[in-house]
């Protein structure tokens, strides 16, 4: 059997994907990004090809992609994606017979998580709490190295749990329910909260923008998504967190995490108040270290 000289990854996220081509000794030798078709089934499997074709020069060369949602074991189709047109569908076979080679499928977030307990910031702990916040909100569990995924799947995933808290207003979301997590917590989430109040809807990356600017609004935006955070990540975490650096965004996070979870939170980051967030340099994760970097959330 021939040793494989380099491993090709991609992040199949609801607004972007991304993909690498990794050397045997762990070093990046290449990254590409691309625009995620919203909606398209099709046009997302094709796009993932058009990443494949730039990153491969062996056509055996094994994929390996996370994705929202998990692969259902009695069916082998895809559920609880936030990218609903992956919802129903056998994307694991569509994409192998695509790309003509071997594919492996798992869920992003516990990627994340197992990467970082196995050689990233949580490999020294006993439990990690991996959370990823961006198009949508996932989480996943590690104890001993081990990652748990339970018999659905979906072990630390949070982002629909209802609201811990009453909030003021509505919002439903795709699974059926209002006020799940994931819609507050979310980028878009995130826009829509600028949105209440300014009536301008605008993606959280132009939020981060106005942030840095000292804009009003966007300070009292981010005071409140921090707060929520605070509250919400505590009702669903484990004594160890770790997480993912999916952007602008995580950068808030990590100064909302309670001072008890201070020297359990994998970035060297320094507390200081939201309204001086726009003075904060970001300290991505080790994991998003080696694949995300801090533009990733739209």
């Amino acid at each position: 059997m021939t040793k494989l000289t380099y491993r090709i990854g991609i992040d199949l996220g609801g607004t972007k994907m991304e993909g690498i081509r990794l050397s045997s000794s762990g070093d990046i030798l290449q990254r590409e990004r691309l625009p995620t078709p919203s909606g398209d089934y099709g046009a997302t499997l094709q796009q993932v090809a058009h990443l494949v074709d730039h990153l491969a020069l062996d056509p055996t060369v094994p994929v390996g992609i996370g994705t929202p949602g998990s692969r259902s074991r009695a069916s082998g189709l895809i559920r609880n994606a936030n990218s609903t047109c992956l919802n129903g569908r056998p994307l694991l076979e569509d994409l192998t017979e695509l790309l003509q080679r071997e594919v492996r499928i798992a869920n992003d977030a516990d990627c994340f998580t197992l990467s970082e307990a196995a050689d990233g910031a949580g490999q020294a702990t006993h439990t990690v709490f991996g959370v990823i916040l961006g198009t949508g909100v996932g989480g996943g569990i590690c104890v001993n190295g081990e990652l748990l995924g339970g018999i659905n799947g979906i072990t630390g995933e949070w982002g629909h749990n209802p609201l811990p808290a009453p909030v003021s207003g509505s919002r439903d979301c795709y699974c059926g329910r209002s006020n799940c997590i994931e819609t507050w917590l979310s980028g878009p989430g995130l826009s829509i909260s600028y949105q209440a109040a300014t009536g301008e809807l605008i993606p959280a990356r132009a939020i981060a923008e106005l942030l840095a600017r000292g804009e009003a609004a966007a300070t009292d935006v981010i005071e409140q998504y921090c707060q929520q955070h605070w509250l919400w990540s505590s009702t669903s975490s484990t004594r160890t967190l770790s997480f993912s650096a999916v952007g602008f965004q995580i950068s808030i996070c990590f100064t909302s995490v309670s001072p008890n979870c201070w020297p359990h939170t994998y970035s060297p980051i320094m507390w200081q108040p939201a309204s001086c967030l726009r003075n904060m340099v970001i300290h991505p994760a080790s994991g998003a270290q080696r694949g995300s970097g801090p533009d990733t959330l739209n």
